[in-house]
């Protein structure tokens, strides 16, 4: 299975890394782990006053700064993975790079409030509306520490409802040891 996580910084970023850090005998034996920050492109003129060179290496030391804790995280749990970075607007480079072969993103969300939200947070709702990929969101600054999670899927007829049903049949590890379905 190839798992994409991308990864900001933020604690809720961590908790998507400490999600599948937990769960490394539920992904399967052989997963393909990829860790991906996004970094927003520096302004035009300010990269030509800075420089290409100035530029790349403030990007390299910024992603560096995010990946390389990630990527300590899942090595002490025994995942190998490998990381690295873009730049664009995350939302829609998280989608792309999903697109690029992914089985899962598993990403963290701060959850606002339906009213500052709407669900989730702006990244999450661009990787939802930008990508097929199945999304695992996890909500907050801590992964669940239950083996077996509670999961709803909502189904409306649709091929995407159908296609949610698929991956967790395809995929039941990924809930935990306690299934069940109603």
């Amino acid at each position: 299975m190839k798992i994409l996580i991308p990864v900001d910084g933020s604690a809720h970023g961590a908790a998507a890394v400490a999600f599948v850090a937990s769960r490394g005998t539920l992904i399967g034996t052989q997963p393909e782990v990829e860790l991906l920050n996004v970094q927003w492109p520096i302004p035009p003129r300010a990269a030509r006053a800075a420089g290409r060179e100035v530029v790349a290496a403030f990007i390299e030391a910024e992603a560096t700064a995010v990946l390389r804790p990630a990527l300590a995280q899942l090595k002490k749990a025994g995942l190998q993975a490998r990381a690295r970075h873009l730049v664009g607007s995350p939302g829609a480079t998280v989608a792309a790079a999903a697109a690029g072969g992914a089985d899962l993103v598993v990403m963290g969300s701060q959850g606002h409030s339906a009213f500052k939200g709407l669900l989730f947070g702006s990244v999450t709702n661009a990787v939802l509306s930008g990508s097929t990929t199945p999304l695992l969101v996890v909500r907050g600054d801590r992964a669940p520490v239950r083996d077996s999670l509670a999961v709803g899927i909502a189904l409306d007829g649709s091929a995407y409802g159908l296609a949610a049903i698929r991956h967790v049949l395809k995929h039941p590890h990924l809930l935990g040891a306690q299934r069940c379905c109603t």
